[in-house]
């Protein structure tokens, strides 16, 4: 076991690394220490395409932080080591002074942001918190990176509004299609059960995505190596998204259940029959 003792005095055990770990590790210790690499080369460093705990299968230029991530103690080193750079260049006692700030070239408010992929507020944040869109800041501070936010639209093909309205018996009543993209990649599981057949429908290896138009009520259970998660889905006029993995739910919903017990959840899934 190795020991690492953080700027906060705190001491990180953990397992020697090895293979591709330790080398990206000593690269990560040898920029920390050269003055010659800027902060924001240390950060492109730190979060690029070479970090073995990063999720790679998300974005093209970067790897994407998981919960998991957050549970190595070696990231704790590596994040320790992003601080002590910022002692190196001056701005620790400022970082710690002010609350976080957007980045200057996140321009784009949570509310156009939404707009744009055509989801909530909420489900806005929810994306940034699990690094599938790039923003910075804090509460009504926080600003997303618009290059992110339009591959984010790219990548899930959004096609305008699907939610249609109809009245019945003077009643506005929403019809809320549903773009489905289910599967397994890398150790992520994201299945969806729904009444009838989907229209559209791609199929390639394990992976289907389609559309469904008809539906009361669609269950999904998504899992990987960190969580696995039971939701269930009513027809909403408000428009959300359920992601893991490049996988997702999308369309006019709300949550009516959730189960985030591991245990739990696959057997609420099984029993489930949706209408």
């Amino acid at each position: 076991m190795e020991q690492y003792r953080a700027l906060s005095g705190e001491v990180i055990v953990y397992e020697r690394p090895t293979g591709a770990l330790a080398v990206f590790l000593a690269r990560v210790v040898d920029a920390a220490h050269d003055p010659d690499v800027t902060e924001s080369a240390f950060t492109e460093l730190l979060y690029g395409r070479d970090n073995p705990l990063l999720d790679q299968t998300v974005f093209a230029d970067r790897g994407m932080v998981t919960p998991g991530t957050k549970q190595q103690p070696a990231f704790g080193v590596m994040l320790d080591l992003l601080e002590q750079k910022w002692v190196q260049v001056g701005t620790l006692e400022a970082r710690a002074v002010l609350p976080p700030k957007a980045d200057p070239a996140h321009t784009m408010t949570v509310d156009e942001g939404g707009a744009r992929m055509s989801v909530s507020p909420g489900a806005v944040r929810r994306l940034v918190e699990s690094g599938q869109v790039v923003g910075s800041g804090e509460g009504d501070g926080l600003r997303l990176d618009p290059a992110s936010v339009d591959a984010w639209v790219e990548q899930h093909d959004l096609d305008g509004d699907t939610r249609k309205w109809v009245m019945v018996e003077d009643v506005e009543v929403v019809l809320a299609e549903l773009h489905i993209l289910m599967g397994r990649r890398g150790g992520a599981v994201f299945q969806v059960k729904y009444p009838g057949e989907l229209d559209e429908v791609t199929v390639i290896g394990d992976n289907r995505a389609g559309t469904l138009r008809r539906w009361s009520s669609v269950v999904v259970l998504l899992a990987d190596q960190e969580r696995c998660e039971f939701h269930l889905l009513r027809p909403a006029a408000r428009r959300e998204v359920l992601a893991l993995r490049g996988f997702f739910v999308r369309g006019g919903f709300e949550l009516a259940q959730s189960i985030t017990d591991p245990d739990m959840a696959p057997a609420a899934f099984e029993g489930f029959e949706p209408a």
